[in-house]
C-alpha cells in the first residue's frame, strides 16, 4: 500500500510530502492517522541529534487513528477502533523478555526513526500488538503524547519502587518532564521541578509541583544537597551531573529518561562516599504499562497542556520547538 506522509530527506532539512509503500501483513492493522505529535525529541530525530536516525525520517512517535483494514490474523484490534501508537511498533513476543511482559527489552524490536517511519503521516501499518484501544474519554489531542512520552515517564515512575514520604524531583519539565509531574502528583508525591524557564511556572503549579529550583543557580542546588530520594532526568540538556548526584540522600537514586547528546561525568566518589547513591536509566513502558497509564489516565484525569497545528503548519512548528517556543506538547491534525 502506498502511505502519503511528510519526511525530511536528509538531516536537518524542511519536512516534504513524502510516500513510501508497505505491505499489510497478516498480523497487522492499518490505521488513518487523526493527531500525531511533534515533540523536542522529533527535532533532535531530524537534526540527528544521537547519531542512529534513518532518512528519510518521518517522524512523530505519538499517534491517535481509526483501524480501517487488518491482517487476517489479527484478533485484538477490530476496524473502526480508535487506537494510539507508540515509539515501539514490534516484539518478536517469544523471546525471554516478551515472555516476561518486558517487550520494550526485545532484541528484535522495530521503532519509529531507527526501524519504520512514523506518525506524521496520513496512514500508518504497525503489529495489531502496538496498536493500543483508547477508551472514549481520552480520543483528544491533550492525550495523544501518553502512548511514548506519558508511558516513558509512567514507566520510570513505576519500576523505581517509590515509598511514601520520598522526596521527589524531576529534572526538566517540558513534554516528558510535565507528564512526570502530573503522575507523581497523582500518587500523592510532593514534587520539586528543576527547570530554569520562569515562564511556565504558574501551569506547573497547576500540575501539582511544590517547589521550583532554578537548574542554573548553583547556591540553589547547593542548598538542597543531601535531600532528595529520587531524581528523574527528562532533560536533554547537558550540565555538570555532579551538582545533581549531591542532591541525593545516601540511597538516593538518578534516573535518565531524558538522553544527552554527549557522554555525561562525574567523580566516582559522589556514589560511594558516605552513600549508596544509583544513577539509573529507563526506557519506554512495556505493553502492560501502557495499559495501565491508560486506566490511570483517566482515573486521575492528568492530560497534556496541547497546543494544535494543522498539517500544513509542521515546519513551522519545528521551527517553533528548536527555539523552545512551544513549552509543552504540539499535536499536529492530520484528518
Amino acid at each position: 500500500m502506498k502511505i502519503h506522509a511528510w519526511a525530511a530527506k536528509s538531516p536537518k532539512q524542511p519536512l516534504t510530502p513524502f510516500t513510501y509503500e508497505k505491505p499489510l501483513g497478516e498480523n497487522d492493522v492499518l490505521i488513518k492517522i487523526k493527531y500525531c505529535t511533534l515533540s523536542k525529541a522529533d527535532t533532535f530525530f531530524i537534526d540527528n541529534f544521537w547519531g542512529d536516525m534513518k532518512f528519510p525520517l518521518v517522524p512523530s512517535s505519538d499517534m491517535f487513528g481509526e483501524v480501517m483494514e487488518k491482517g487476517n490474523n489479527v484478533t485484538t484490534i477490530n476496524i473502526g477502533d480508535y487506537v494510539g501508537v507508540g515509539y515501539q511498533v514490534y516484539a518478536c513476543l517469544k523471546c525471554e523478555y516478551c515472555k516476561q511482559g518486558n517487550e520494550q527489552f526485545c532484541k528484535k524490536q522495530r521503532l519509529i526513526g531507527i526501524h519504520e517511519y512514523g506518525g506524521l503521516a496520513e496512514h500508518i501499518i504497525v503489529n495489531e500488538h502496538f496498536a493500543y484501544k483508547i477508551p472514549p474519554k481520552l480520543q483528544k489531542p491533550e492525550y495523544v503524547s501518553l502512548v511514548c512520552y506519558g508511558l516513558t515517564a509512567y514507566s520510570a515512575i513505576t519500576h523505581a519502587n517509590l515509598t511514601k514520604n520520598m522526596k521527589i524531583g524531576v529534572i526538566g519539565v517540558g513534554n516528558l518532564g510535565h507528564w512526570a509531574v502530573q503522575i507523581l502528583a497523582s500518587q500523592g508525591f510532593s514534587v520539586s521541578a528543576f527547570t530554569h524557564t520562569d515562564t511556565k511556572l504558574e501551569q506547573l503549579k497547576q500540575l501539582g509541583v511544590t517547589t521550583f529550583i532554578n537548574t542554573l543557580d548553583a547556591k540553589a542546588l547547593n542548598a538542597n544537597e543531601g535531600m532528595y530520594d529520587f531524581l528523574l532526568v527528562t532533560t536533554y540538556h547537558s550540565y555538570d551531573w555532579s551538582h545533581f548526584i549531591k542532591l541525593l540522600k545516601p540511597e538516593g537514586t538518578l534516573c535518565f529518561v531524558g538522553l544527552p547528546g554527549v557522554n555525561i561525568s562525574f567523580p566516582a566518589l559522589l556514589l560511594a562516599d558516605y552513600a549508596r547513591r544509583k544513577i539509573t536509566g529507563s526506557y519506554i513502558g512495556s505493553r502492560k504499562d501502557m495499559h495501565d497509564l491508560l486506566n490511570f489516565a483517566q482515573t486521575h484525569d492528568i492530560k497534556a497542556i496541547t497546543q494544535v497545528f494543522p498539517v500544513s503548519e509542521v515546519n513551522n512548528v519545528i521551527s517553533l520547538r528548536r527555539k523552545n517556543a512551544i513549552p509543552f506538547n504540539a499535536v499536529i491534525q492530520i484528518s
